[in-house]
């Protein structure tokens, strides 16, 4: 009988922040925190943070995606023993 391993796990990886102004994008007035964050989530991609961002084409999600890595942690480690077929 022939046996294997396999690992698995979740890696996270937080990014440093970047400041926005909420009063500065119309669509976010009048939220609250959490549906800033829904938002943002489904279209930083089309938000820029300065014209100059927005004429070269780098949204708010490209700006925090090139952050320098705060913190990387592992999660949901997992190891299982199988046989193979």
């Amino acid at each position: 009988m022939k046996i294997y391993l396999t690992e698995s796990f979740h890696t996270q990886i937080i990014k440093g922040t970047i400041d926005i102004e909420p009063s500065n994008y119309p669509e976010l007035e009048g939220k609250t925190e959490d549906e800033i964050l829904d938002y943002l989530n489904r279209n930083s991609q089309d938000m820029y943070l300065t014209v100059e961002d927005e004429e070269m084409g780098w949204s708010i999600y490209d700006v925090l995606s090139e952050q320098e890595t705060v913190r990387e942690k592992e999660k949901n480690y997992e190891t299982n023993i199988h046989i193979e077929e």
